[in-house]
């Protein structure tokens, strides 16, 4: 979808920070694909740290949990994780 923003919250942009090379470059693939399908539901759903419903997506060794913010065209996501 045209128009569409991707925000990352503290932990996931100090994630996002500290990753070097061709994780960076996965996870940059990662938000971008979600960029162009921000609606699209993950593998399951969790909460965030505020109670928020949150769409959890696997992309290769990350978990990426996010939300759509439908009316600013915004996705937030919200923690970087690696699969276990």
């Amino acid at each position: 979808m045209p128009g569409w923003k991707f925000v990352l919250d503290e932990q996931a942009f100090a994630f996002f920070r500290a990753a070097r090379g061709a994780e960076r470059q996965a996870l940059i693939r990662a938000f971008e694909e979600l960029r162009t399908h921000p609606t699209a539901e993950g593998v399951w759903q969790s909460r965030d740290d505020h109670g928020r419903d949150v769409e959890v997506g696997a992309f290769g060794k990350f978990l990426i949990h996010y939300w759509d913010d439908f009316p600013a065209k915004e996705l937030r996501i919200v923690r970087i994780a690696l699969r276990e």
